[in-house]
């Protein structure tokens, strides 16, 4: 799939006296973001989910929740899934060419907000308690 590059510098307008230019060069910028962000997330397949194998006795949480799993889009940023429960230390071990170039610290959900972090060996890891801890919505750049 092919993405359409956004500008670099996007022009807009320097003068306040323009300001209708201004917000229509705005407007431009998003849409462009959006189509992108949308023709990556359109890409994305069930079947393209990758299983991730839960460590230290970590477990799936099941209830309707989604395994623990990882997918990469077209512009290389990885995003996570799925709840898990019941263990200690790292939860899983992304696959290599999943792993971020520096260390992440992202906001996952377990009884409140709390810390997951995605270091550059794959270790998943979480400051929540163990009953429940969603890795929903994390996503992150690739070193790859």
């Amino acid at each position: 799939m092919r993405i359409k590059p956004l500008p670099r510098t996007p022009r807009i307008p320097n003068e306040v006296d323009d300001a209708g230019a201004f917000i229509k060069a705005l407007h431009n910028i998003f849409v462009d973001i959006s189509a992108t962000v949308n023709a990556m997330l359109d890409d994305l397949q069930e079947d393209d989910w990758v299983a991730l194998t839960p460590l230290n006795s970590w477990n799936g949480y099941g209830a309707g929740y989604a395994p623990a799993g990882c997918i990469m889009d077209a512009g290389g940023f990885v995003h996570l899934r799925g709840a898990v429960k019941g263990g200690s230390g790292a939860i899983c071990t992304l696959p290599t060419n999943y792993r971020p170039a520096f260390t992440v610290a992202a906001i996952g959900m377990s009884d409140a907000p709390c810390k997951v972090s995605i270091a550059t060996d794959g270790s998943v890891t979480t400051t929540g308690n163990n009953t429940f801890v969603s890795l929903d919505g994390i996503i992150f750049k690739a070193a790859t």
